[in-house]
């Protein structure tokens, strides 16, 4: 359809302008993603956060920031009276905050929890790629009636805004926030107030970077807004519709087509879950579901050998493979260690579909972890001989 070939093409030149304006003002560089924490919930998101809303911060600004986000939850239609009693200066701010060993009911480890001298509460639960824990909202909940006499409100954070699981929330009162929405809100209105603080307002500048990178909104406001401009045109509505329908599509053929040039290369077989979330490779004569395996957790691409067993979660522990893995808990899931070969997963981040062409970055990731496996796995046949 040359309609849609116009409209690819006229979008494209958009894209290629925001690109060279990122390049030309720095805009990709970003100390989050250099250290390696941009989806890490509890080092970075969870302790900044705290930090900037705790009025003892580093950032002496005191109390500002707290009101500041308390004054971006009133815009909430589900907004909680009880925090108009709330005591900015005497705020206290705890990150992690262990609150009992985990049961059905109780217990549970806090991300950020908020309280001040008259007994109010704040607890946020902070989601940036983990899943909801069974009955999680609803211990914290109940933790909070038992704390602070029910004079708490719960803050569900994710990306996106979305719902809580039944499973996690059942019944309880809570405000789900976004980092799209709410926390880059937030940010923005805490520039204003840092203005005379260079430092401060750095660090929040290249946060705010992040978070647009982690939601998909880093493209320069004008250029996006001529992308709207553009695909509202009368003949170019139907264009844009047939294109988001087949999206999904697209991204399932890009990793379909990665997959397969590396089974090709590595002469290994390949397997791709149907959502295309999770790849493996395997060789012909190995048990069915052993695999060199690579799929998300936290946020992150990890890769890991994986056996039936380890796929049901019921996998014994194994020789942990050191000279392989950094990591080594977790072993019902992976026995043998895991490790990861990036900071983003290609269902988080858009980017990553960008690099899923032939002798691309993650695709050269791939090929060399796998490489390195098959390598110590020739040199230990014991181990390649459980598989």
């Amino acid at each position: 359809m040359p309609e849609i070939q116009s409209l690819l093409t006229q979008v494209g030149l958009i894209v290629k302008k925001n690109n060279e304006i990122l390049d030309a003002t720095g805009g990709r560089f970003n100390i989050f993603n250099i250290i390696g924490l941009a989806s890490d919930e509890v080092k970075l998101h969870s302790a900044l956060l705290a930090e900037l809303l705790n009025p003892k911060g580093s950032h002496g600004m005191k109390d500002a920031f707290l009101i500041a986000f308390v004054e971006e939850l009133k815009k909430d239609p589900k907004y909680d009276s009880k925090l108009e009693t709330f005591d900015f200066q005497s705020a206290k701010v705890k990150v992690e905050k262990i609150i009992g060993e985990v049961t059905e009911t109780d217990g549970g480890r806090i991300d950020i929890i908020i309280d001040d001298k008259n007994n109010n509460a704040i607890i946020i639960e902070n989601k940036i790629y983990a899943g909801d824990q069974t009955a999680q909202l609803i211990r914290y909940d109940r933790h909070g009636k038992s704390k602070y006499n029910g004079n708490h409100t719960i803050l569900y954070l994710t990306l996106d805004g979305h719902e809580a699981s039944d499973g996690s929330a059942k019944n309880i009162k809570y405000i789900k926030i976004s980092y799209a929405i709410h926390i880059l809100h937030w940010l923005e209105t805490c520039l204003s107030i840092a203005v005379r603080q260079p430092l401060v307002r750095e660090i929040i500048n290249q946060y705010i970077s992040l978070i647009k990178q982690l939601t998909n909104q880093d493209m320069n406001t004008k250029n996006s807004q001529e992308i709207v401009d553009l695909l509202i045109k009368k003949d170019n509505i139907e264009s844009a519709l047939i294109i988001s329908v087949n999206i999904e599509a697209l991204k399932r053929k890009l990793v379909s087509d990665m997959v397969k040039r590396i089974a090709d290369k590595c002469c290994m077989k390949e397997y791709i879950k149907d959502d295309s979330k999770e790849i493996g490779f395997y060789k012909e004569n190995w048990k069915k579901d052993s695999m060199i395996y690579f799929g998300e957790g936290n946020g992150r691409t990890y890769y890991a050998i994986k056996t039936a067993d380890a796929f049901n979660g019921n996998a014994i522990d194994q020789n942990r493979i050191v000279e392989l893995f950094e990591k080594h808990s977790d072993i019902t899931y992976n026995p043998y260690g895991w490790g990861y070969i990036n900071d983003s997963h290609w269902s988080n981040t858009y980017q990553l579909y960008l690099e899923m062409t032939p002798g691309s970055v993650f695709e050269e990731k791939i090929i060399s972890s796998l490489q390195n496996v098959l390598v110590y796995l020739k040199e230990h046949p014991e181990i390649e001989n459980e598989l």
